[in-house]
């Protein structure tokens, strides 16, 4: 669990295993194929949308828990939990902006329809809330909270992408990244049971670091 490549390992795994755990009654669609038509179910679906990526969000709760004395373990809910709001972020956005690839593949919504997509994230944040209780209610509430942030950032880049002066741009990567980052990084520091000042200086972190990695990401 100490190393930087068995943690992003560990994530990914329990983050594929959890999501498709609740997917499990999901309806069914049909995807367009290379052989025809065949019937895919929910685990093939979440299987698509979480796989593959850097999972550094992930990553980040659990440094961030180890970095302020927590063990590391106590934090991999949480990390899994900011997988599955990262992913279903990742697809909705796609769907938006109409984005057909994704992680040199097709985008999952291309892939398996618009309705299964839609359907899908709606069970996987809540399903992050649901595993984020164990923490307590601040931690479900930074959950709630980003996951509002998220939308309000898609609709003003929906709105105003094509208006994309200093003022504007900032806000968009502040509420569809930075915001993300800065719930790992409080997840992280609830799980470590850190104090109030620490995990108002966590999110902080997160969220400038977010803000600079998607600047980086698009300049």
């Amino acid at each position: 669990m100490r190393t930087n490549d068995g943690t992003c390992r560990s994530c990914g795994a329990l983050v594929t295993w959890v999501v498709t755990r609740a997917g499990k009654r999901m309806p069914v669609d049909r995807k367009p194929v290379f052989n025809g038509n065949v019937v895919v179910n929910a685990d093939d679906i979440a299987r698509y949308i979480t796989k593959g990526g850097k999972r550094i969000r992930g990553v980040l709760t659990l440094l961030t828990c180890e970095a302020l004395g927590g063990d590391m373990d106590r934090a991999m809910d949480a990390a899994v939990a900011v997988e599955i709001v990262h992913a279903a972020s990742l697809a909705r956005d796609d769907m938006q902006d109409g984005d057909r690839t994704r992680r040199s593949g097709a985008s999952a919504w291309v892939v398996f329809g618009i309705r299964s997509i839609t359907s899908m994230t709606d069970v996987m944040v809540p399903h992050a809330i649901s595993i984020v209780r164990k923490y307590g209610k601040e931690a479900v509430y930074a959950v709630i909270e980003a996951w509002k942030e998220i939308g309000i950032g898609q609709m003003k880049d929906l709105l105003l992408g094509s208006f994309k002066s200093g003022n504007v741009y900032e806000e968009i990567a502040k509420g569809k990244t930075a915001t993300l980052f800065s719930m790992a990084t409080t997840l992280g520091a609830i799980a470590a049971n850190a104090s109030k000042e620490h995990r108002k200086l966590a999110a902080d972190y997160g969220r400038k670091i977010g803000y600079l990695f998607q600047a980086v990401d698009d300049y």
